[in-house]
């Protein structure tokens, strides 16, 4: 029988928690700039701290110990939503968990409990230099057999915060259990996988023996990699002492590396006949992904480019850099886009530098979470479709004065998806049609500007950068190199031209 429902909101503070507790750093959950990069787009709440929300809503019969753990994380859960969790209690022996948004299924856990002896009091864990980096193998090395072993001991305050604030002080989790959980996490975000992790499932079995401290030890092998899927199988053996106190088989994805195009490759997608010398660009959202390679190769035909980031300032040094021939030409620029008062500034200092504005490009946008048109994502969905209007519609207030001047030309970076609008993505769909809607009438309103919306097919981005995601994906560089042809191109003013499929092709 189902219990009423109950809800969690994860907060930074309790990931930071977390991370410090089990001694696990993987960027991907405490890292804003690098998880920034990631699919998510944001950092990610560690699928582990959900089965301890999970736990704390448990209530075992009276002398009962913890025997299992078993686990699926099916989708990221983000810092600031508040999920439901669902307890049911199948019979007193099993107890499954599962949180969700709205009807989405995030992640479930069964645990099963046998009467036995609980231990009398907590685990006095030793101190431990635990590493502060996550180790980062190559996925070729991942053959069956290979091993890693250690030893673990989670950091014993912020363990017993960590218990009070998901309400785990109960006797069925003492002695050993909390810290193989969390050792769980530590073996995947930190050992193999590794930096590149994204915990997919665990199974843990715990022997009678409930004994722990002042430190675990673990051995783990590599059962099977599967590099079409990237996934990872693993078995741990975990002892007190000598005597096994825990089994746990656990997987994860490895995700892939995202390398940057190199400049030889990008100069090689320049039209030796496109020259843009003399002209000037302002790229909003230009460090990563498409609007980064059209920074690159509009620099490298020539132009001076402003590129705006918010948040990726080394990941835009990164891509200025990585074309040396035309760093120069490449200036950037940090700031939200969404802010008018920044706009402003910025379309200052562009006529005060370079005296013209010839294009301006909208390309950013929110990480796109996946959301479902029901109670608990309105809020959300709304925030997501006037945040992408603001970064379109400050930008093209400030600008088109300037380009009208000039006979220039104003690109929205659309999407092939508001064609064949994805279940799970009503906001980024929405946010698009609305946005075209604005170029639409924005061209009745600047006669002397020529109007562009790219709706390029889903390309290999940070977004798209994961084993199932990225089957079908384009390059960004080719896609920005067709912009740049469309661009090129005499484009008649006061008229929107729309830009399909693959970008080249005209509706």
């Amino acid at each position: 029988m189902a219990a009423p429902e109950l809800s969690v909101c994860f907060t930074e503070a309790d990931v930071a928690l977390f991370a410090q507790a089990a001694h696990d750093h993987n960027p991907l959950h405490v890292s804003a700039s690098y998880a920034r990069q990631s699919s998510a787009g944001e950092p990610v709440v560690f699928g582990m701290l959900g089965v301890l929300a999970c736990l704390g809503y448990m209530k075992p019969a009276p002398g009962r110990c913890l025997t299992g753990v078993s686990c699926d994380f099916i989708a990221p859960m983000l810092v600031g939503p508040t999920y439901q969790v669902l307890v049911s209690e199948a019979d007193p022996a099993s107890i499954k968990g599962r949180i969700l948004d709205g009807s989405r299924l995030m992640m479930e856990v069964t645990v099963t409990f046998q009467p036995g002896v609980l231990p009398s009091e907590v685990v006095a864990w030793e101190s431990w230099p635990a590493p502060e980096r996550p180790h980062d193998p190559d996925p070729g090395t991942f053959v069956a057999g290979l091993t890693d072993s250690g030893t673990y001991a989670p950091e014993a305050g912020t363990l017993a915060q960590l218990a009070t604030r998901f309400s785990l002080v109960k006797p069925c989790f003492w002695g050993n259990r909390l810290a193989v959980l969390l050792l769980s996490s530590f073996l995947i975000g930190m050992r193999l996988p590794g930096r590149q992790a994204l915990f997919h499932s665990c199974r843990i079995e715990f022997s009678p023996l409930t004994d722990g401290g002042p430190s675990l030890a673990y051995e783990t092998r590599i059962e099977r990699f599967d590099p079409r899927f990237r996934l990872l199988r693993l078995v741990s053996d975990v002892q007190v002492g000598g005597h096994t106190v825990a089994s746990i088989r656990s997987a994860a994805i490895v995700r892939p590396v995202l390398r940057p195009a190199h400049q030889d490759d990008l100069r090689a997608l320049v039209d030796p006949g496109i020259d843009f010398t003399g002209q000037v660009a302002l790229i909003v959202g230009g460090s990563r992904g498409l609007g980064a390679a059209f920074s690159q190769l509009f620099a490298l035909s020539g132009g001076t480019v402003y590129v705006t980031y918010h948040m990726s300032g080394a990941v835009a040094a990164a891509m200025r850099d990585a074309v040396p021939e035309a760093r120069q030409r490449i200036h950037l620029v940090a700031g939200d886009m969404a802010r008018l008062d920044h706009n402003q500034a910025l379309a200052e200092r562009i006529s005060r530098e370079s005296g013209r504005l010839d294009y301006l490009i909208c390309n950013a946008a929110p990480a796109i979470p996946s959301l479902r048109i029901e109670a608990t994502a309105a809020e959300r969905i709304a925030h997501y479709v006037h945040e992408s209007l603001a970064l379109a519609l400050m930008p093209m207030s400030v600008c088109l004065p300037l380009l009208e001047q000039r006979a220039g030309t104003c690109v929205f970076v659309s999407s092939s998806a508001i064609n064949d609008p994805p279940a799970e993505w009503p906001h980024y769909v929405a946010a698009k049609m609305a946005i075209e809607g604005l170029v639409h009438t924005a061209a009745k309103q600047y006669a002397n500007t020529a109007f562009v919306i790219a709706r390029p097919v889903k390309l290999l981005t940070d977004l798209t950068n994961t084993p199932m995601g990225r089957h079908g994906a384009v390059s960004p560089s080719h896609v920005a190199a067709e912009i740049l042809m469309c661009l090129h191109q005499a484009n008649p003013p006061g008229i929107v031209t729309v830009q399909a499929a693959t970008v080249g092709q005209e509706t």
